[in-house]
Order: C-alpha cells, then sequence, then structure tokens
C-alpha cells in the first residue's frame, strides 16, 4: 500500500512481476485525478496489470467515464469489505466492477456488469435457458445468479426480482 504516488511508483517497480490489479485512489494527494489516472493506464497496459480506481467523493458519471477510458472498476470508500473483495475477484476474472448508485446517489446494491444483463434479459421475458445461450453459460449457472440476484434485493421469485429492480431504477 502506498500513500503518495512517489511510493507507488517505487512499490510497481520493485514488484511488477507480481502485481496483476493497481487499486489507485482517485483523490490521492499529488497529482490531479486525470493525470494520476492517465499515468497508471499507461504504466500498467503493457504490463498486463488491471487498473481500478477508488474513491469516496466520484459519482456514477465520473465512474462511467473511467471505465469507458480503461478501467476494470470502480471502489467507493464506503463499501463493505465483502464488496471490495467481490469487486476484485470479478477484476480478475476478466469483468467489471461497477457498484450501482440509486437515485439519490447513495450506494445500494452492488451488481456486476453480467447480472445486470440478466436483470435486463429478465425484464425482457427471455427464460433461463435463452439468458444462458446469450451470456454463453448454462441454464443453471444463469439460476445460480438469479438466485443471488434474489438475495441482493430481497425478493423472493423472479418477479419480486424485476419489482424491485424495477423500483430501485436498476432496470
Amino acid at each position: 500500500m502506498a500513500n503518495t504516488y512517489a511510493q507507488a511508483d517505487d512499490l510497481i517497480e520493485k514488484h511488477k512481476s507480481n502485481i496483476v490489479l493497481i487499486l489507485l485512489d482517485y483523490r490521492m494527494p499529488g497529482l490531479p485525478p486525470n493525470e494520476a489516472f492517465e499515468k497508471y493506464l499507461a504504466l500498467s497496459e503493457p504490463l498486463n496489470i488491471k487498473l481500478a480506481l477508488m474513491s469516496g467523493q466520484m459519482h456514477s458519471d465520473d465512474s462511467a467515464h473511467y471505465i469507458q477510458r480503461g478501467a476494470k472498476g470502480f471502489f467507493p470508500k464506503a463499501n463493505s469489505a465483502k464488496s471490495l473483495i467481490l469487486g476484485i475477484e470479478l477484476i480478475l476474472d476478466g469483468e467489471t466492477y461497477i457498484p450501482t448508485l440509486n437515485k439519490d446517489n447513495d450506494l445500494n446494491i452492488t451488481l456486476n456488469e453480467r447480472e445486470r444483463k440478466i436483470l435486463r434479459f429478465l425484464a425482457d421475458g427471455l427464460t433461463n435457458k435463452e439468458i444462458g445461450s446469450r451470456i454463453f453459460v448454462e441454464e443453471i449457472t444463469v439460476k445460480g445468479y438469479i438466485s443471488r440476484l434474489c438475495v441482493k434485493f430481497n425478493a423472493k421469485n423472479r418477479t419480486q426480482l424485476l419489482s424491485e429492480a424495477f423500483k430501485q431504477h436498476y432496470i
């Protein structure tokens, strides 16, 4: 862990062959956020290191902007340790991690990219088998995702899941 960009540079140089993810504090003192992001993105890409951002003050528009520019995830500092671990695992598995914000831009339920797709497919009326064929997974895997979504939304079935997801502006 580094408290300054100089420390981060030293750690990266010393351990670059063992680093798989840089979790960059978006507002760490020393460089403007855009400049820091561009610097570490340029540094990480040739080394095949994934770059994600962490901030206590970034809104969904900002995080989406950085995701489009190459960040693999965004972690609000208010996230739980469990969410942090889940997000890192998703990034290391090749997915992008973006927590979902509710209409007041407060953190609410965290969904990964695949969960968002599955919610959209459910809203479109697709069956588990149809969803599986669209995202290239087995039907049983889709059922697992839907079960986890039901837990996240405190829903007893897919109808309640969709109702809650619509109410909370996730789809």
